[in-house]
C-alpha cells in the first residue's frame, strides 16, 4: 500500500492500446494510472489482481506517456501487458 511504479511509453498518434492483465495468485488492490507527458491523468482504474483486467485506452497525440501502477492495499505482484489494439 502506498507505493507506485512508473512505465513510460512512448506512443503513436491516434492510436488505441489495451492493458492486459492475467489473474495472479496474489490478491493486490492496484489504481492504474494513464498520464500524459506534462504529467495529466488521462485515465484511470481501479482493479484487483486476481481478477483478469482488459483496459482499453486511446491516444490522440504522438509522444511520452506514463503507465503509473499505484498500490491501494495489500501486498504482492502484478503483471501486465501492454499492446496496440486494432479497435
Amino acid at each position: 500500500k502506498g507505493t507506485f511504479a512508473d512505465y513510460k511509453i512512448l506512443a503513436r498518434g491516434n492510436t488505441a492500446y489495451r492493458i492486459i492483465g492475467q489473474p495472479q495468485r496474489d490478491s493486490v488492490d492496484i489504481r492504474l494510472e494513464f498520464l500524459d507527458d506534462a504529467g495529466n491523468r488521462l485515465f484511470s482504474e481501479t482493479h484487483r489482481t486476481s481478477n483478469k483486467l482488459d483496459w482499453g485506452v486511446r491516444v490522440t497525440s504522438p509522444g511520452k506517456y506514463t503507465l503509473r501502477v499505484i498500490g491501494t492495499s495489500y501486498a504482492g505482484q502484478y503483471n501486465l501487458e501492454f499492446v496496440e489494439s486494432s479497435h
